[in-house]
């Protein structure tokens, strides 16, 4: 299965191994950094451009539409690349409408999907390896206030 995540950095696409995992069980394989790294691989990212990029598409997602930049990076990524057969899991249910609508894409939206969004979260510094936890709190900081306005 394939992750689609959102972070200050831009969007990043993981591959997440869903074979080896029960559901119930899910969140052990986020309990630690080694463990998050061998159920996940980030296999892309699509940085935002600038602040007013990442603004532009933040919100669109939040409304459950597919911004320009977010319809290019999985067109190049998954469509592109053979990867429209695997499952995308997305956090919202109208965003995953729209990229299955759009794209062709399958894609999830269910409690397992927001199971991994929970261990992506706790165990991002290590999952995008050599990204400094400072830095994304810089960079959340500064798009938080941009959003806000």
């Amino acid at each position: 299965m394939l992750v689609l995540f959102e972070t200050p950095l831009g969007f990043c696409l993981f591959k997440f191994n869903e074979g080896k995992f029960s559901p119930n069980d899910l969140w052990k394989e986020f309990e630690t950094p080694e463990r998050a790294t061998a159920a996940m691989k980030l296999k892309a990212v699509h940085r935002f451009e600038s602040t007013a990029a990442a603004v532009e598409d933040i919100t669109a997602m939040q409304e459950g539409k597919m911004s320009k930049g977010l319809k290019k990076f999985l067109t190049d990524e998954v469509v592109n690349k053979g990867k429209g057969k695997e499952k995308l899991a997305v956090v919202d249910k109208t965003l995953a409408s729209s990229i299955h609508k759009k794209l062709g894409i399958d894609v999830v939206s269910d409690s397992t999907s927001l199971d991994i969004y929970r261990g992506i979260r706790s165990q991002i510094a290590s999952l995008l390896d050599g990204l400094d936890p400072t830095d994304m709190q810089t960079m959340s900081l500064g798009l938080s206030h941009s959003l806000s306005r």
